[in-house]
């Protein structure tokens, strides 16, 4: 039996970000005399690993919803999605799984529930 593990990852940063953008605009027309505009922030917006996908997937709503035009995204160790070519994702993956080199040797690693765990020294 199978369950539905519902994420709503994007919703939370995007809730956060407004958040964060209303208490920017609080604070900025009660201490600036030119007030909260959008264009004069300057934000970086990162992540890594897993978060390096939430990063690229939340960049454009900065750009667009929030007008934060002047926004950078830096994704870092966050891994490009699979171009099914022989170059792709799951090549690399496959590669890192080889026991010798060019591979990582992570195989004798993984959690026993992986699936495709063989124990050191088996």
């Amino acid at each position: 039996m199978y369950s539905t593990v519902h994420r709503y990852g994007a919703r939370n940063v995007r809730a956060a970000l407004r958040y964060v953008r209303d208490v920017l605009w609080t604070q900025m027309d009660a201490t600036d005399p030119t007030s909260f505009r959008p264009d004069r922030l300057t934000v970086l917006l990162s992540g890594s690993s897993a978060g390096g996908f939430g990063a690229a997937y939340n960049y454009h709503f900065l750009l667009d919803d929030l007008q934060w035009a002047h926004t950078t995204s830096l994704l870092d160790a966050g891994l490009g999605m699979d171009n099914g070519g022989p170059d792709g994702v799951f090549a690399l993956a496959a590669t890192a799984l080889l026991p010798i080199s060019p591979g990582w040797g992570i195989l004798p690693y993984f959690a026993p529930y992986c699936g495709l765990t063989r124990r050191r020294g088996a």
